[in-house]
């Protein structure tokens, strides 16, 4: 017995060393924690999990060069790796969300970036939630680039429970390459520049636009009666599909828009400004009969505007788009390039104007 005993205390005096030996490693790379030594399975991207009362899906990851726009613009100290997901309380009375973290493949655990409230649709590991309410957002994490990371949940502040969530493996913020389009086929994009305006300008105006969101439709209303009267023999103003994942119907009318555009390059516009217009009246229920009422209207088979939904290289064509826009740090919709100035969000008519001016003026 007393061999066995001192056995156990030559043990357990192994384990607090080696216990040291870790926390002192970790005094030198603050940033990071050791997380406990736990096989889990992440979860893949858009799965739907539970850890303790909360609800989780995990919709994706995208690297981003900076947030934020003009004075509020901010560069990471490594990559910002923005991860959009979905959380739940199923609990019976409100809660605190637990934090986040993600974790590298070496088991470093990183916090989120003080940085996120430049982030619209951030959320706060301190927020709360009402029972079944549901909450769709951004976390915003600053962190070394070109690793692999898995996305840290927990059950709660008084629940020991935890799982993770794989995230996808997005290019690096400095390597400015898309990823491949899944499917392709082999088959090159249909990727024709969809341009209002004078399209030989030098200045231009890329626009990332989501056809479902009220922001885009605004700012699509201050082309229409503002912009294009007073630039349209100036400016080239060229449009870029950036759906985003948590609406039901943007990437289809994408797809849909690239359809039109293919046949007559002003349908493609107008089928846009319909569906900005109509943004009320679609949901992604109806979706399909709008669509064929628009084809039916304009003497195309209602029949081949659906089917073209289901094509790969229109499909392929606005993830170009998309990933094009995440390359250069687009997170929010509208966001204008006015020759490279970037204008997000709820920006004013005035504050673009001058952007504009200004680039006409440099171009001379």
């Amino acid at each position: 017995m007393g061999k066995i005993i001192k056995g156990l205390v030559e043990l357990v005096g192994g384990v607090v060393v080696l216990i040291f030996i870790i926390r002192a490693i970790n005094d030198k790379t603050p940033d990071a924690k050791t997380p406990p030594q736990v096989v889990v399975t992440p979860h893949a991207i858009g799965e739907e999990f539970s850890v303790g009362y909360w609800a989780y899906r995990c919709e994706g990851a995208k690297w981003l060069p900076f947030i934020g726009t003009g004075y509020s613009m901010e560069r990471p100290n490594a990559a910002f790796l923005l991860v959009e997901i979905t959380a739940q309380n199923n609990d019976t009375s409100a809660s605190t969300l637990p934090p986040f973290h993600l974790i590298d493949s070496a088991g470093r655990i990183y916090d989120q970036s003080s940085s996120g409230i430049l982030v619209n649709g951030i959320i706060s590991p301190l927020e709360s939630l009402n029972p079944s309410v549901s909450k769709h957002g951004y976390l915003l994490f600053d962190v070394p680039a070109n690793r692999l990371y898995t996305l840290q949940v927990g059950g709660g502040y008084e629940s020991e429970q935890s799982a993770l969530a794989a995230l996808f493996a997005p290019p690096s913020p400095t390597s400015g390459a898309p990823s491949p389009a899944p499917n392709s086929n082999d088959a090159k994009p249909v990727h024709k520049p969809i341009v209002e305006g004078l399209a030989e300008s030098p200045v231009h105006a890329v626009i990332y636009e989501d056809l479902q969101f009220p922001d885009c439709a605004a700012f699509h209303r201050m082309m229409e009666e503002k912009l294009l009267p007073r630039y349209g023999a100036k400016v080239a103003f060229v449009h870029r599909d950036f759906p985003l994942g948590s609406h039901t119907w943007a990437r289809r009318a994408a797809i849909a828009a690239r359809f039109f555009s293919d046949r007559k390059p002003e349908l493609g516009l107008e089928y846009r400004s319909y569906m900005m217009a109509g943004q009320q009246a679609t949901n992604a229920d109806n979706f399909n009969e709008r669509l064929a009422s628009f084809a039916k209207a304009h003497d195309i088979e209602p029949e081949a505007a659906i089917a073209a939904l289901s094509n790969a290289r229109y499909g392929e064509t606005v993830e170009q788009d998309f990933q094009e826009g995440v390359s250069r740090g687009v997170v929010h919709t509208p966001t204008v390039f006015v020759n490279g100035k970037p204008f997000v969000g709820t920006f004013t008519f005035e504050e673009i104007s001058k952007g504009i001016d200004e680039a006409i003026a440099q171009a001379r």
